[in-house]
């Protein structure tokens, strides 16, 4: 049944908070949702995927190797840069790469069998020797400080005497070796930073050449059938080093909880989706690669916030428009990381109400060229739905109201009410940038045209960003009246209303049941078929029979029911490019997610459906596989795309598989 109009008006997309599921879920159900695994060839080798946690800005991967001993220990550290300018850098081949020998023997013990496991918050490795067991457990404790546990277990009958030791291997033949009172500095280079070793029992450190050891000087004593845990813990602050030891295991305990707590909150929803082994895995895929993404507070930056793609050099900063997206999956599982997704940009908004397009540590190199679409309010409505926070609400409504008055005063070139992208120095590469679809195929023809001395707009009025413009109206009305401003919540609804007949009347073609963006001076249609045309049934904005035309052209073959549907263009356009078109052809899962809800919003649930599951089935390495999420996908092929471990495909899996309306045959 469709929605009513009125209902529309004030159920415009939302993560809803959703009945938790009682059966709870462990970290160690879900091995392996990310592949983890590599020996990096060179110090800027990209093509490893690291583990981080805890906002950290190094990782790591396992050890791996043609022979059971060259499979122990980790890869690492591999620092990632906060920069586009620069790239990051291995600074150790191998990491922790444990090594045993009895006392009183020089040989070390070969191992037999190696099990490497990447869970949900650490790294988990097995070595089975003749008669002993070694697991090794790596966590980030915080994000400067990971513990490395080694826990060996003696299954032979007899007491054993073992002296552990764990080797590094650094890319750099300069090694500055240093203990002071138990504590060890290692050097690897005048380029990179040093870091800091310390453990629970005395050790003497060996070096030779790009290695160094770390030995037990005491021997483990183990029991016939007895077991034995020692930690390590590596930092890149000197005040941290020895602090986690005194409490390790609460730091395992805490690390074990937070994670469960994340996939329960996520798992526990009584969706379709949670009902598939293959989609549960995909979530925690999603949420690992967030939380890989995630970078805590450096430089300029001053609350944490996530990268688009730590594996893709040019998406070293945090961009507006991803971190929107980022913050409204956030919100499902982890509602502060959330707030200072939002808080991380609005800190840069300036005296006229601009949020740059994206930000780095080092705040020089940020680009106030353009900003990006405004999705904001809809984020921070997500935040507040699942978090309950007012005074969140109260802290950041002044800012997302400055936002959005912005684009009137300067992206509006002749006043009618409906804003076009542009930039800050009048270029259409900047004013395309600021759309999100850098080169979309409707802003081929588009020229730019003067509004202020810093402010120009292409000249076409695009109906996604007025719909987006609609959405923000109605959200910042809802935020308003949660606030007890009832007047501003009143204008902003009486706006949003006459901004939905604009777009209609102007923006809507009858004859052929689609959306498109405007010309200014000629007002003529700007006949291209891309996801922008069913954003306004996102919104809200399309009545019943707009609706269902835009529905019948999106399940359309020659149109968007491509292999993996919903593709960035129209597959029967001449300009259809998806191996390098990148906004002229690939599926883009932000586009997908707000197709999806545009289509669940008027009650097309079966077609919906249809959607997700061809997604699901032909989207290579999405569910079913350790393979990153990816960028974008290949309509045809099914083909990952572009940037590998990308955040705002994993936001938009997640946002989902909170979707009770789906119904799955995956």
């Amino acid at each position: 049944m469709l929605l009513s109009l009125a209902l529309l008006l004030f159920t415009i997309i939302s993560c809803s908070s959703v009945e938790v599921n009682k059966e709870a879920k462990e970290i160690t159900d879900f091995p392996d949702a990310l592949e983890m695994e590599g020996v990096p060839d060179s110090t800027t080798d990209g093509g490893i995927s690291v583990f981080t946690d805890q906002g950290s800005w190094f990782g790591f991967a396992f050890s791996a190797g043609r022979s059971p001993q060259g499979k122990v220990g980790f890869s690492g550290p591999y620092r990632i840069s906060d920069s586009w300018r620069t790239a990051s850098r291995w600074q150790g081949k191998t990491f922790a790469k444990l090594l045993l020998k009895k006392e009183g023997q020089d040989s070390y013990r070969e191992p037999i069998e190696v099990s490497s496991h990447s869970y949900p918050g650490r790294l988990q490795q097995q070595v089975k020797y003749a008669d002993i067991t070694a697991t090794m457990t790596l966590i980030f404790s915080s994000e400067k400080t990971v513990l490395v546990r080694t826990e060996l277990k003696n299954r032979s009958s007899a007491s054993q005497k073992i002296i552990p030791q764990w080797r590094h291997t650094s890319f750099s033949n300069f090694l500055g070796i240093e203990a002071d009172q138990g504590i060890l500095k290692v050097e690897t280079g005048t380029d990179e930073p040093s870091y800091y070793i310390s453990g629970d029992f005395p050790f003497s450190v060996h070096r030779e050449e790009a290695a160094y050891d770390v030995a037990a000087v005491n021997p483990v004593e183990l029991a016939p059938n007895a077991s034995a845990t020692t930690y390590l813990s590596y930092s890149y602050s000197k005040e941290e080093a020895s602090a986690p030891i005194a409490d390790a295991g609460d730091h395992f305990s805490e690390n074990r909880s937070r994670w469960n707590k994340q996939i329960n909150d996520m798992l526990g929803a009584p969706t379709p989706w949670n009902k598939d082994r293959s989609l549960q895995r995909l979530s925690i895929k999603s949420i690992m690669t967030l939380i890989n993404n995630w970078r805590s507070p450096r430089g300029d930056l001053r609350y944490n916030g996530l990268f688009p793609s730590y594996a893709y050099q040019g998406f070293h900063g945090i961009w507006s428009w991803d971190s929107w997206k980022h913050a409204s999956a956030l919100a499902l599982f982890d509602s502060e990381l959330a707030k200072d997704q939002m808080r991380v940009m609005f800190d840069y908004q300036n005296e006229s109400g601009m949020v740059p397009d994206v930000i780095y540590a080092d705040s020089t190199e940020n680009n106030w060229r353009d900003t990006k679409p405004p999705l904001a309010a809809w984020a921070v409505w997500n935040i507040y739905e699942q978090s309950g926070d007012s005074t969140f609400l109260s802290e950041i409504y002044p800012k997302l109201k400055r936002y959005h008055r912005w684009w009137y005063a300067n992206r509006d070139h002749d006043g009618n009410g409906l804003c076009e992208y542009g930039s800050t120095d009048g270029t259409r590469i900047a004013a395309a940038w600021e759309s999100g679809m850098d080169n979309a195929v409707r802003f081929d023809d588009a020229v730019m045209v003067k509004n202020s001395e810093n402010a120009w707009s292409l000249n076409q009025e695009s109906v996604d960003l007025n719909a987006y413009l609609y959405a923000d109206k109605i959200y910042l009305s809802k935020m308003a009246d949660k606030l007890g401003l009832s007047r501003e919540s009143a204008k902003l609804y009486e706006e949003a209303q006459g901004l939905k007949e604009r777009i209609n009347e102007q923006m809507y073609d009858s004859k052929s049941g689609y959306y498109y963006d405007k010309e200014l001076e000629s007002e003529a249609l700007i006949r291209v078929k891309g996801p922008e045309g069913w954003i306004p049934l996102w919104a809200g904005i399309a009545d019943e029979q707009q609706a269902v035309s835009v529905r019948d052209i999106m399940m359309d073959e020659d149109h968007f029911r491509s292999t993996v549907p919903l593709p960035t263009l129209q597959v029967s356009h001449p300009k259809f490019n998806p191996r390098n078109g990148y906004w002229r052809g690939p599926v883009w899962l932000d586009q997908f997610y707000f197709g999806i809800k545009a289509l669940t919003n008027y009650g097309f649930d079966k077609e919906a459906s249809i959607l997700v599951d061809q997604l699901l089935k032909n989207a290579k390495g999405l569910a079913g596989s350790p393979q990153p999420i990816r960028e974008n996908y290949h309509p045809i092929t099914g083909e990952g795309l572009n940037a590998r471990h990308f955040s705002w495909s994993a936001a938009h899996i997640l946002m989902m598989s909170q979707m009770e309306s789906l119904e799955l045959e995956h």
